[in-house]
């Protein structure tokens, strides 16, 4: 370029600043300046508050700097189409950034246009070389300016999504601590995990889709100059694309509507069914259960396979104007000058400058009709946020009795809206004076509208006193005890209460949550330990405590698996009775506990010297032990059908309750007023710590990717890598025909033509079948087979192992991992194969331009592999944290589902709350912090396209390569760059996505299997006569020596025995039962069923031969026909008859027979029961066994069962394990159990007639429950 001259005499004589020193010092330098003073500046503000809110001024600003810059971009154009001077170009196009700092995209094929128009006029050597310089400079500028204006707006971006998945999240659990008792809220494991990330993937690209309606318009103005008439045709393809796709988007909402119900029924039966896995492996149910849910896998995909239909045909619309549009752009161009005359000319710089323009306005077009199936999805998914979140909440209709005396001139019924009658005023207005805690008049309730429960109720609740509530099965026990706390939907009459600090509620399930025991008891209340020593000895668990090694710092285990029945309904009393409250409620919390305990308990807690009176508290118990009710002060009788009749016990009686004389007496005022002699703390220290969740570690990429493969199969890997590979070339090979076309001087035009024709519709019928193929049958096979390995996986996976396990963790495998398997993966997958192909052919075509450029590949592969082993150490560590860290969030979810009625009764909902943003919280720092390390790759590996940009241009321009090859490079590198980025975005995508196939090829090879050594062993269909015998039988959770459930166990159980086990809560009454299951690990000796050892039969031949009732019956959706004969072998004429003698046919057949629906939630824990017992006696076996199957039923139901076990499997050897003795006393055999030992075993009679005997000793205390 020579020295720089600053002045020079123009032809009157004057001197001015050249045109050379104006656009270097003048133009140039101050447009650097400023860019780089305003990203700085930007950078700056980013992280500051909002100091003025916007005004008119404010858009009038805005709209004058896009006025400006429209402009520059019009200055720019005339400058390089006149091309005065070398510098012009480069000045004109920093001015442009200054107006549009973020939108420098439109600068490349004005670029491009500029190097071919300079190399094909083929300019002297005279100031070459500074035009050289500039339009390298150019380069420079135009695609460093892209790479780092898209990284600041993928920053910001991102941050926002974050914001938005969190308030979504926040949201739905905000939604779901308010929703009504009786509806399916298992809905919101799916909207938090599925819909949300749905929702923010279609955000994800919101900006990008404006942007590139703004990038079209530019493009179609840039291709008239070019083309003239030729630029019509992409505005009337892209119409025709737009409006196909709005027809293909109304299926769109329809089928992923069906999609999501099915994904939505399928996790909701994997809750249940994970939630009753012990049930389950006791009845040996778990090869039916995988059926089912495997069957309901399937229709998942199905659906899904539908929705993915939809989105390969958006997909062939999207890239539908990449192939076509150019084809019929030139042929209009070329048919608008025939015989190439005129001034139409198709040479090279005119080619592919307008392919360049084509590349502009094809690729933005491609990308927004893609994002409207995205847009559609993501809509459909919040649509059914905002549905969850606007369903009609929890609506507690109880009042106040302060609220009651305003409104003494009348009442309006709460669900008729009837006027109440003055009558009932009045009886309102007298109690408001009384010393009644609650009340309910004319009361009626129900789960279901028009069917109530309850109807008729008049009960007034007095203070610190003990009220009873009784009743057989089904007679409505649990309903007014959710009635007391507001939780049943439907409700007509009054309800009061004068308790506003909570109630201490005890359901008849009890609700832990999978922390340490002392965790549990705390729940949301203050830490007093002072007081929790006391709350802890009145329930009786420093027993417990001196015989865990880690104390009350004990994890519970999964749904409290680790801990016995007993213990669970101990530590539910211990935290309502921590809590304080004015009023507790305990439905039925005495079933799980031996008669010993349950005395010491009543004692310590309910009788007239107990804590609980102490503090004043109201007690309201309900059960069925008729003994319970001598000792209330209020006594609630229940009957189906009947109005609830309320009585005083003429006189008050002590229960036959008497704890051993081994227990200390001490009167428990004294224990309230000196606890710290009570209970001695445990050292913090010797606290068992959690459950240590190892850091996951990535396994080999190639292992998993080959994981994955085997997963899709051999044959459609290898078809997805070759539909990749044709795809990638027939996606570039047509700017290589373009290149001969118009370099060849006896080209005919219709010829190049036709075949260019040909090989872009090719290209476009091999993109709908490579996505196809990957979206549909990819996506089926290992959607299906990881779906399979995870059940069997679990289903096989160990008791002591799932008991331990977090359930949100494996839900989380259910859920999350099968979505990123399903939705991400193949997306991933489809961008990642299809792009590397591209972009491989690329890098190929820009070679052949420059072969010196090649020399730079060696250096540019060494540099790709040390950037991703940099970003990789990153990455592999955050993928896993990412999907790890939602894993407690899933819990927390379940937990809250579990027990949302104990959380609203206790008043912790905003503790729960708090404590779930604190988990979304953990959860969302690795998601960011991977998509910035994501972002960072990007901008890196964009900036690597700069260096190969300059070193193409600057080689093209210094040896002045071939033009038609130059301009192939400089096409494709235009979109090289963005082909590197969606290579990236891709293959990030699948890293993420892959991360989940990891983890379930990890828990599949990491989880603890049931040893099933012999699964292809003796078969047993049936015992031949049902003798049991346990040889020094040694058993535990896990593999530790700590805490033995079993210890060197002997017992004979002759053929057709009936054999009673009993003992105080904890003393391994269930372990005994479940070692004849093989749930429990056998540390030494042996079981023997006739003559052969039980470890010799497979898994599900001894479990299917064995006749379970379980304590917590296994009822789960489905019909009535499915839950009583889940394998379809009897006829419905047999099942009606077991149906009968249970004495449950009239409530079958009012809910639609056989065939109706069963819902769990509406039946009672009795009924659940009698549906155990009807399938029991479909099922014929030699053996059969009862765990505590009466503790939660009424004397008459508790008699119909053993009527009918005794009438239905006479013959049959049965195992009873009973709180109740005087159910078991007329056994042949009664074995005593204390800390895992049998202390006795011998005929109940002969242990009675020594009064030293333990089992004596139980049965003088009274009828135990």
């Amino acid at each position: 370029m020579g020295q720089l001259v600053v002045f020079q005499e123009d032809k009157h004589g004057s001197f001015d600043f050249t045109l050379q020193f104006e656009r270097s010092v003048m133009a140039i330098i101050p447009s650097s300046v400023v860019l780089l003073l305003a990203l700085i500046r930007l950078q700056m503000l980013h992280a500051k508050p909002r100091i003025i809110e916007g005004s008119h001024l404010k858009y009038l600003k805005l709209s004058t700097i896009a006025i400006y810059g429209c402009l520059q971009l019009a200055s720019l154009t005339l400058w390089i189409r006149l091309h005065k001077t070398p510098l012009t170009v480069a000045a004109a196009a920093l001015a442009v950034f200054d107006a549009f700092l973020l939108c420098p995209l439109s600068c490349q094929p004005l670029l491009i246009k500029a190097i071919l128009m300079y190399l094909q006029n083929a300019r002297t050597e005279d100031g070459s070389h500074g035009t050289d310089n500039f339009m390298i400079l150019g380069a420079v500028v135009v695609y460093t300016g892209i790479a780092v204006a898209g990284s600041i707006y993928w920053q910001l971006h991102l941050r926002n999504l974050a914001k938005i998945r969190g308030l979504l999240v926040g949201a739905v659990y905000q939604k779901l601590t308010t929703v009504a008792t009786a509806q399916h809220e298992n809905a919101a494991v799916t909207l938090m995990s599925t819909d949300v990330e749905r929702v923010t993937q279609g955000l994800r690209v919101f900006h990008e889709a404006w942007a590139n309606v703004v990038e079209v318009g530019i493009a179609v103005w840039l291709l008239q100059r070019e083309l003239q008439t030729g630029s019509i045709a992409p505005v009337a393809i892209a119409i025709a694309c737009f409006l196909v796709t709005l027809c293909v988007n109304k299926f769109t909402m329809p089928r992923q509507n069906r999609w999501m119900e099915a994904l939505q029924a399928r996790i909701n039966r994997t809750v249940s069914v994970l939630s009753q896995i012990k049930s389950i492996k006791m009845i040996g149910l778990g090869e039916q259960s995988e059926k089912v849910l495997d069957a309901l896998r399937v229709k998942e995909l199905q659906f899904a396979n539908g929705f993915r239909m939809i989105m390969v045909l958006s997909f062939c619309i999207a890239f539908a104007p990449i192939f076509i549009v150019p084809v019929v752009c030139f042929a209009i161009y070329l048919s608008a000058s025939p015989n190439g005359s005129g001034d139409n000319t198709f040479d090279v710089a005119k080619a592919f400058t307008s392919l360049s323009l084509v590349v502009i306005l094809t690729q933005p077009l491609s990308s927004l009709f893609q994002y409207v199936p995205m847009f559609a999805g993501a809509a459909n998914c919040l649509q059914r946020i905002i549905d969850f979140i606007h369903s009609p909440p929890h609506r507690d209709r109880r009042e106040g009795k302060s609220d009651v005396t305003r409104e003494r001139g009348g009442r309006r019924d709460n669900a008729s809206g009837a006027e109440k009658s003055t009558a009932v005023v009045d009886i309102v207005g007298r109690n408001t004076t009384t010393g009644d805690v609650l009340s309910i008049y004319d009361g009626a309730f129900g789960w279901s509208e028009n069917q109530w429960d309850l109807h008729n109720v008049n009960i007034s609740i007095p203070k610190s006193q003990l009220t009873v509530i009784t009743g057989p099965v089904a007679s409505g026990k649990s309903t007014l005890c959710k009635a007391f706390l507001g939780e049943v939907p439907y409700v007509k009459g009054i309800v009061e209460i004068s308790s506003g600090a909570g109630i201490g509620f005890c359901d008849q399930t009890p609700y832990l949550t999978n922390t340490t025991i002392y965790e549990n008891i705390i729940g949301g209340s203050v830490v007093d330990n002072a007081w929790y020593k006391t709350v802890v000895r009145a329930v009786d668990l420093e027993t417990d405590f001196e015989r865990l090694s880690s104390g009350d710092r004990t994890y519970v285990g999964n749904n409290g698996d680790a801990l016995s029945t007993g213990q669970k309904q101990r530590v539910a009393i211990a935290r309502a009775v921590y809590a304080r409250t004015p009023l507790i409620i305990l439905d039925d919390v005495f079933s799980g506990m031996d008669n010993v305990t349950k005395a010491y308990i009543y004692e310590r807690l309910l009788s007239p010297g107990g804590l609980l009176r102490h503090l004043e508290m109201t007690a309201i118990l309900a059960c069925s032990d008729q003994d319970m009710c001598l000792a209330a002060d209020l006594v609630v009788d229940l009957a189906p059908g009947e109005p609830p009749v309320s009585s005083h016990p003429g006189r008050r009686e002590q229960p036959k309750y008497h704890p051993m004389d081994e227990r200390k007496e001490d009167n428990i005022s004294d224990t309230a007023d000196s606890p710290a002699t009570t209970y001695t703390e445990r050292d913090q220290s010797t606290a068992t710590p959690a459950p240590q969740k190892q850091a996951s570690k990535t396994p080999s990429d190639w292992a998993t990717y080959g994981y994955f493969a085997r997963a899709v199969g051999s044959p459609n890997t290898a078809l997805l890598i070759f539909l990749g590979g044709v795809f990638g070339t027939l996606y570039t090979f047509p700017s290589v025909w373009l290149n001969w076309w118009t370099t060849d001087p006896t080209a005919r035009d219709s010829f190049y033509l036709g075949i260019y024709a040909l090989l872009q519709a090719t290209g476009l019928i091999c993109w709908f079948l490579f996505t196809r193929h990957c979206l549909t049958t990819v996506v089926s096979r290992s959607g299906k087979k990881l779906h399979n390995s995870l059940l069997s996986t679990v289903m096989s996976a160990s008791f002591s192992y799932l008991s331990t396990k977090d359930s949100g963790t494996i839900i989380n495998r259910f859920s999350q991992d099968l979505q990123s398997v399903d939705g991400e993966l193949p997306a991933a997958l489809l961008n990642t194969v299809a792009t590397t192909f591209i972009a491989l052919a690329q890098v190929a075509l820009v070679a052949t331009a420059s072969p010196w450029l090649a020399i730079s590949y060696p250096l540019l592969v060494l540099v790709f592999y040390g950037i991703q082993r940099f970003y990789l150490r990153t990455s592999q560590q955050l993928r896993p944290l990412d999907l790890e860290l939602k894993s407690p969030l899933y819990t927390h979810f379940l937990d809250t589902l579990r027990g949302i009625t104990t959380v609203r009764a206790f008043g912790w909902s905003q503790h729960y709350v708090e404590r779930n943003q604190q988990l979304l919280d953990a959860s969302q720092r690795p998601n960011y912090l991977l998509q910035m390390i994501q972002q960072w790759l990007s901008l890196v590996l964009n900036m690597v396209v700069v260096v190969i940009v300059t070193l193409l241009v600057t080689l093209s321009l210094k040896l002045r390569s071939s033009l038609g090859l130059t301009a192939v490079a400089l096409v494709n590198l235009m979109s090289l760059s963005q082909m590197l980025r969606s290579v990236v975005i891709g293959w990030t995508l699948m890293e993420t996505s892959i991360t989940a196939v990891a983890r379930i090829k990890e828990f599949e090879q990491t989880t603890p299997r049931e040893n099933d050594s012999n699964s292809d062993g003796v078969i047993i269909r049936e015992p031949d006569s049902g003798r049991i015998e346990y040889k020094n039988l040694t058993v535990s959770y896990g593999l530790s020596n700590e805490n033995l459930a079993l210890k060197n166990v002997n017992l004979v159980i002759e053929a057709g025995q009936k054999v009673g086990i009993c003992g105080r809560s904890g003393s391994g009454k269930s372990s005994l039962v479940a070692s004849l299951f093989r749930l429990l690990d056998v540390r030494r000796g042996k079981i023997v069923i006739d003559t052969n050892d039980i470890k010799d039969y497979s898994l599900s031949n001894l479990r299917s031969s064995i006749n379970a009732i379980p304590q917590d019956p296994f009822v789960t959706g489905g019909t009535f026909r499915e839950v009583l004969d889940p394998y379809g072998a009897s006829p419905d004429h047999a099942i009606e008859e077991a149906l009968r003698k249970i004495k449950l046919i009239e409530h079958v057949q009012d809910h639609g027979g056989l065939g109706g629906s069963v819902k769990p939630e509406s039946l009672s824990q009795g009924q659940k029961q009698l549906l155990s017992l009807a399938r029991a006696i479909l099922r014929r076996c030699r053996i059969v066994v009862l765990d505590e199957v009466t503790s939660s039923l009424d004397l008459e139901t508790e008699q119909l069962i053993w009527g009918v076990l005794q009438e239905e499997f006479r013959g049959c050897t049965i195992i009873a394990v009973a709180h109740r003795l005087e159910t078991i006393v007329g056994f042949d055999r009664v074995a005593v159990m204390d800390e895992g030992n049998i202390i006795e075993f011998d005929d109940p009679r002969v242990l009675l007639e020594d009064a030293n005997s333990a089992f004596s000793k139980m049965r003088r205390t009274g009828k135990a429950h």
